[in-house]
């Protein structure tokens, strides 16, 4: 009885476990203008219509697109219109993609 008591509550934690780590790397969205990008710090903070504004960091291996170009960091400007697709790795998001429409307009 004191056997399966334990198992089951080992069986219960490693599907918590297992449900968080899957909800982890699954990829969101997030869209709107980039208000500030920092190429130092590898950081791109971007703010949508309802004035949320979401920081991320940016990786070596994170495409960034301008008009389906791949392009560098520093070549994005503040102002653009961006769609990020991220993971969050803790609480940190963690961009997987940038892509801008290059006819955007910007400030």
């Amino acid at each position: 009885m004191k056997r399966s008591l334990v198992l089951g509550i080992a069986m219960v934690f490693v599907m918590v476990m297992y449900g968080s780590t899957i909800f982890a790397l699954s990829d969101h969205t997030f869209s709107g203008r980039i208000v500030m990008i920092d190429p130092k710090l590898k950081l791109l903070i971007v703010k949508n219509k309802n004035n949320d504004e979401m920081s991320f960091h940016v990786e070596k291996g994170t495409e960034i697109l301008i008009g389906g170009s791949p392009k560098l960091l520093g070549e994005l400007q503040k102002g653009e219109d961006v769609t990020v697709t991220y993971a969050m790795s803790g609480h940190l998001p963690i961009a997987k993609n940038a892509k801008v429409n290059p006819t955007s307009p910007q400030s």
